[in-house]
């Protein structure tokens, strides 16, 4: 006769599942980290803001049906090598890239010119970024893309190796994410 119920071996299948999904969480950051590829996922931002209003720049003639503060639910990962910073949008919902800006720190010192999103041309970078980054994208930024641009020698401070750069996304005026990485050759 089996002395365990069906009752029990159930219980046992749950604890076993829960305990492998946090050993898997608690891997993929290892990886993340280890691999100087960092990945945020923000919490909830409090903002109140559901304008089309970003940093100052109004955009009338593009709409977004995503409030601000469902883009909270946004995961990227930072890749940083000497000048080139890339983003990836790993989770979450599409974004107006007309809606987003970024805003770029090294050793907690922002630089002198920050990159308006989406751009060709724009003064303290190299021309032509990445992916959804260039304005010759579709101007959507979707989970898998990897939008990438480059730091121009006329920018400061410059991002040395060894040095920290921070990365905050805004999204309709909103916070959505804060990302930094060790900046390596």
């Amino acid at each position: 006769m089996n002395s365990l119920s069906t009752a029990n071996r159930a219980s046992a299948a749950i604890t076993g599942i829960a305990l492998l999904l946090v050993v898997s969480v608690t891997l993929a950051s290892v990886v993340a980290v280890g691999s100087d590829q960092l990945q945020a996922i923000p919490s909830s931002y409090a903002c109140q803001d559901t304008t089309a209003s970003t940093g100052g720049r109004t955009d009338n003639s593009v709409s977004s049906s995503l409030p601000a503060h469902q883009a909270s639910n946004v995961a990227l990962s930072l890749t940083v090598s000497e000048t080139m910073i890339a983003l990836t949008h790993e989770a979450g919902p599409s974004l107006r890239l007309a809606m987003v800006d970024m805003h770029i720190s090294v050793n907690q010192e922002p630089l002198l010119h920050q990159p308006p999103i989406p751009f060709f041309a724009a003064k303290g970078f190299r021309s032509g970024p990445y992916g959804p980054f260039n304005s010759a994208s579709d101007g959507i930024w979707s989970v898998g893309e990897q939008g990438a641009i480059r730091i121009a020698g006329t920018n400061s401070p410059q991002p040395l190796p060894g040095r920290f750069i921070d990365i905050t996304i805004r999204y309709r005026g909103c916070v959505i994410g804060e990302i930094g990485a060790t900046i390596r050759r």
